[in-house]
């Protein structure tokens, strides 16, 4: 049954509707008889459901009739988050269409899955899943819950599941959200997934998106993988992860021996320390790991010894920084740490590479990025450096470890990454600028020959 006096939000409203949030703020100022506010704040106020659906009808107004917007309110009207829930937990992606066991709530199935198939027909999987989700985690803190963008996550992918990598088959995402980078590591071939987050409903949501995307199961399991790690004798061939960042309480006290720590125990403000290590961890010998960080992990003083660490032992390969606006927090500009175990037989590497797509000129899209070309300026300098050739370009540069560790081991690409400068083209540009100002002078010297004979005036 649904909870007494199901709510909606002024954007689910417009949504319902078919209609603008202008529109819904234009009925609300200009009829009288327009629902009133039954909860939230002033800025999001929350409707009564049946109320507005009642409203709507009295002024002949037809709700949106687009598969996603029924089905969004039929979980509204006919469900409470915790149905929703047991019916993430209940689903299963078919070969043509979505199917529910007998864990699922009954009379809810029957009423979703058509409009599960109808959503994944106009607008795709993830869009129905998600759809599910929000309504799930209602009442659930969702602070840091941050999706990975597509464009990131595919390069990600290319980074840590393709050439130089080598031959690969199994991925592990210990913070996997809703799958974004599961399912873009099963685009690159993929063939074996794990993930693992600390949200039960992102569990289903990461487990239903990836299934219904790729046909590949995963495994996913809940749980937070610091401190209760769901796959702990796990190895596999490349992690990708984007951790929660600035996290205080990710268990240093508890986790003060663990193993995963190699090269230093993080700081209690250096969670994402942390989470570098555990991926590093989750390598087999020659694996991959492609971790989003925010820029500050690069430079705080407080992660010197381990970030001093993984270049020495060659285990940090590159650093991307990325332009801000290429995913939340938007403010800033994030980077993409590649990281290696090297195997027992092989050599330290000593360089890294840096790329600095800050270089590139800025796009068109909505956050200004022209990903085709981050895309191939980062994979095109990271194929470089992996067969040996230079990749020194006017956003990539490898440097000697000698030349990072330093007092600080500041890791920003933007110290390592300069604008390459043609000698030749110098100089010659040098000759022409003096050959014009000779005879910019010769010009001037016939006009200069009357003004001679000039003398001060005594007056004022």
């Amino acid at each position: 049954m649904p909870e007494s006096g199901s709510t909606v939000s002024a954007a689910e409203l417009s949504r319902l509707a078919g209609v603008t949030r202008a529109t819904v703020s234009n009925w609300r100022r200009r009829h009288s008889d327009f629902p009133k506010p039954v909860g939230g704040s002033e800025a999001r106020p929350q409707f009564e459901l049946a109320a507005v659906r009642a409203w709507l009808s009295d002024h002949d107004i037809a709700p949106a009739e687009s598969p996603i917007a029924e089905l969004r309110t039929l979980i509204r009207a006919e469900a409470t988050p915790e149905d929703v829930t047991r019916l993430m937990r209940g689903l299963r992606h078919g070969a043509a269409e979505w199917v529910a066991d007998e864990s699922a709530p009954a009379e809810l199935a029957r009423g979703v899955l058509p409009l599960l198939t109808k959503v994944q027909d106009t607008e795709g999987a993830r869009s129905a899943v998600d759809a599910l989700a929000e309504r799930a985690m209602e009442h659930q803190p969702t602070t840091g819950v941050y999706p990975t963008p597509d464009r990131v996550a595919a390069l990600m992918a290319r980074l840590a599941c393709g050439p130089p990598t080598g031959s690969f088959r199994s991925v592990l995402d210990p913070a996997c959200g809703s799958g974004t980078l599961l399912a873009a590591a099963a685009g690159r071939g993929a063939g074996e997934l794990y993930g693992q987050d600390s949200a039960p409903v992102q569990v289903e949501r990461a487990r239903l998106t990836v299934a219904a995307e790729t046909g590949t199961e995963p495994d996913i399991r809940a749980g937070d993988s610091l401190q209760a790690d769901a796959f702990p004798d796990l190895l596999v061939d490349a992690v990708l992860v984007n951790p929660p960042y600035g996290d205080r309480d990710w268990g240093v006290a508890e986790l003060a021996f663990d193993t995963r720590w190699e090269f230093g125990l993080p700081p209690r403000l250096e969670s994402e320390l942390a989470w570098v290590q555990h991926a590093v961890a989750h390598l087999r010998p020659g694996g991959t790991a492609a971790v989003l960080l925010p820029p500050a992990v690069a430079g705080r003083p407080s992660g010197r010894k381990i970030r001093a660490g993984l270049v020495r032992a060659g285990v940090l390969r590159a650093v991307v920084g990325l332009a801000p606006g290429a995913a939340q927090p938007r403010h800033v500009g994030l980077q993409i740490w590649v990281l290696r175990k090297p195997a027992p037989d092989s050599p330290a590497s000593d360089t890294v590479l840096f790329v600095d797509t800050n270089r590139v000129p800025p796009g068109s899209g909505e956050d200004r990025i022209a990903w085709d070309v981050v895309t191939e300026s980062v994979v095109g300098a990271w194929e470089a450096f992996g067969s040996g050739k230079d990749p020194a370009t006017k956003v990539a540069a490898a440097v000697s470890s000698i030349d990072i560790l330093d007092d600080t081991v500041d890791l920003a690409p933007s110290l390592y990454v300069h604008e390459t400068v043609d000698s030749e083209g110098v100089s010659d540009r040098i000759d022409a600028a003096v050959h014009r100002l000779g005879e910019a002078g010769a010009e001037y010297a016939p006009a200069r020959a009357p003004q001679a004979g000039w003398t001060a005036s005594r007056g004022r």
